[in-house]
């Protein structure tokens, strides 16, 4: 679990509390250059679940809850997946998705996405590269979504098919 000494309060709305810290912690323990995964997500509190989660895995971890920032991240730091909500207040999945591969283009994106809208624009976000895992999922089938995801990144074969 992260160490903070302000830490927010249950519900705390403001992000700007909680990246810096997930950020510095990331990259004081990681080259740079190996940093295999970048989560985006307007909630907080789910971002700190995530983190831990990937971090736990074994993943080397940056974080934001903006995609402004996260396009700066991404573009600076190159990750080899970002995992995203696919419905952002900033910007549509597509869109970011998009962008995505315009400032890092060896960046993969898996999203996380509701039942209706992930098959209603799981052709999109397939033909664009993008992978995606329809919610509910467990934590553990998110580790190996992103494992999978990685493995392709890196040249290997797919091992199991989409989670759905």
């Amino acid at each position: 679990m992260l160490q903070n000494d302000e830490s927010p309060e249950p519900g705390d709305p403001d992000p700007e509390r909680f990246t810096p810290e997930l950020l510095g912690r990331a990259l004081k323990e990681g080259d740079p250059e190996s940093f295999s995964l970048h989560l985006l997500s307007d909630d907080s509190e789910a971002l700190l679940d995530l983190f831990e989660t990937m971090t736990n895995a074994g993943f080397h971890v940056t974080a934001s809850t903006r995609v402004t920032e996260a396009l700066d991240l991404v573009a600076r730091w190159r990750p080899k997946v970002l995992l995203s909500e696919f419905t952002l207040p900033e910007m549509g999945g597509l869109e970011l998705q998009t962008r995505i591969r315009e400032a890092s283009p060896g960046t993969r994106v898996l999203f996380t996405v509701g039942a209706s809208e992930g098959w209603s624009h799981r052709n999109s976000i397939w033909s664009q590269g993008g992978e995606l895992i329809v919610k509910p999922f467990t934590k553990m089938a998110l580790v190996r979504a992103v494992e999978r995801v990685l493995e392709e990144a890196q040249g290997r074969p797919k091992l199991t098919g989409p989670e759905s």
